[in-house]
């Protein structure tokens, strides 16, 4: 029985890390462990490796091994920079790891994914991890509002508006 639900279970992650990219391979739900090589990623797409990081991250169906972790997060990376912030979400939320995740946030920002820059920003101004600049913040929200996610500047207006870490200025807020 026990047997059956592991490998339901990697079935159901086989299905939900199918490749929405062209070109990419479905994840084999039967072969998630064993020795992820550069050739061995190289035919998956960046969802199916992040969600295979995660596996190994969490030791869901295979032994628990961060470093083959990182090397399937590092693969996911390279192919589609955007999964930055879902991998340096996954290591705050599931292993409250905060540097590994503001690394990623970091990673995410220098190539320009909005979601990382927002958040970097988001942790400067509210003084998360023990980081607050909020000089720093408004940069972040900047470059992201610049990438054409507009609505970040609601976060900039807030900060002005309610002087939140900068001097209260309502002009600067209207802006």
């Amino acid at each position: 029985m026990r047997r059956l639900l592991i490998l339901v279970s990697a079935l159901f992650l086989a299905a939900c890390a199918s490749s929405p990219e062209p070109g990419g391979r479905e994840l084999d739900g039967t072969r998630l462990g064993g020795e992820w090589t550069d050739s061995r990623m190289a035919g998956y797409s960046a969802h199916a490796l992040t969600a295979l990081g995660r596996v190994h991250a969490s030791g869901r169906h295979v032994p628990r091994d961060r470093a083959t972790a990182e090397r399937l997060f590092e693969a996911a990376f390279a192919k589609r920079a955007s999964y930055a912030s879902e991998i340096a979400w996954f290591f705050e939320k599931r292993f409250k790891d905060r540097q590994s995740a503001l690394r990623w946030y970091e990673k995410g920002a220098v190539a320009d994914d909005w979601f990382s820059l927002f958040m970097l920003g988001f942790i400067h101004a509210e003084g998360l991890y023990g980081i607050r600049d909020p000089e720093k913040a408004i940069t972040y929200y900047r470059r992201a509002i610049a990438l054409g996610y507009p609505h970040i500047s609601t976060s900039i207006a807030q900060m002005y508006f309610f002087g939140k870490g900068v001097r209260r200025d309502y002009d600067e807020a209207l802006k």
